[in-house]
């Protein structure tokens, strides 16, 4: 029987009859009920079908992209291969001029990715990236984070100006250490206030009146909250973690609260 399942494969292959496995995984089970597995070569059978990997690099849409992983990787892109993308853990983009992300969802080992200072308004490409730990995004034109909530392992985000209103997703980041959204249009921080394991939050110019979320935040130690539109302070009075409290710029006329943090 087994032999003859083999014999039936290597046919097929012969005679260009496994275009359905132009996808298949590094093996492929061929009678389950007889626990068979034959490895297969994922190159010989594309040569076979007379189709070619497709290769990353020529997935990315933004000429700056390219050209920086060419520097980094010491390598012209026709010598590009997918496992030298998939060797990247991190990515430093910033300040090139990048307006499409399109192409970074394949380096899926990146644990940082800096795309700062450019022209970017999608990020739904990061969302791939699974190992993502640091991801900067500051000064562009994203209004929408919900492709960041699949990258769980997130533990820094800066996303300050960016003039996006709704981070209600980020919630769903439980791992999250360091937050900054300074000078943007935010005036609900609600999404905070599970994140216990945060330690560092930048909201200043924002447009933020309610601090309640935080009081329960006891892992929190720099706090920067200067010109907004807070008026009271009393959820604080029983914080004494803080290590840097920044509340300049605010409307508020009791400090009497915070005595135990003068």
């Amino acid at each position: 029987m087994k032999k003859f399942i083999i014999a039936t494969l290597l046919v097929a292959i012969s005679l260009g009859l496994t275009k359905s496995f132009f996808n298949v995984p590094t093996y492929v089970v061929i009678a389950e009920d007889e626990g068979i597995r034959i490895n297969i070569d994922k190159e010989k059978l594309l040569e076979a079908n007379g189709k070619k990997e497709i290769k990353y690099i020529t997935e990315f849409q933004d000429e700056n992209i390219i050209q920086r992983i060419e520097e980094v990787l010491g390598k012209d892109r026709v010598n590009i291969s997918n496992d030298d993308l998939l060797e990247m853990t991190s990515l430093d983009i910033n300040s090139l001029g990048i307006k499409n992300l399109e192409g970074i969802q394949w380096l899926t080992n990146l644990k940082m990715l800096n795309v700062g200072y450019n022209d970017i308004e999608d990020i739904t490409p990061v969302g791939a990236l699974k190992k993502l730990v640091y991801f900067y995004g500051e000064n562009n034109r994203i209004k929408d984070i919900a492709p960041l909530t699949h990258c769980e392992k997130l533990e820094s985000i800066n996303m300050s100006n960016n003039g996006m209103k709704n981070i209600s997703d980020l919630s769903a980041l439980k791992n999250l250490k360091g937050l900054s959204m300074k000078n943007n249009n935010i005036d609900n921080i609600e999404f905070i206030k599970n994140n216990y394991s945060i330690e560092m939050v930048n909201l200043s110019d924002n447009k933020i009146k309610d601090l309640s979320p935080i009081q329960n935040l006891k892992d929190l130690k720099w706090l920067f909250l200067s010109n907004n539109d807070i008026e009271d302070v009393g959820v604080l009075k029983s914080v004494e973690q803080f290590v840097v409290l920044d509340i300049n710029g605010n409307n508020i006329k009791n400090f009497a609260p915070l005595e135990k943090l003068i």
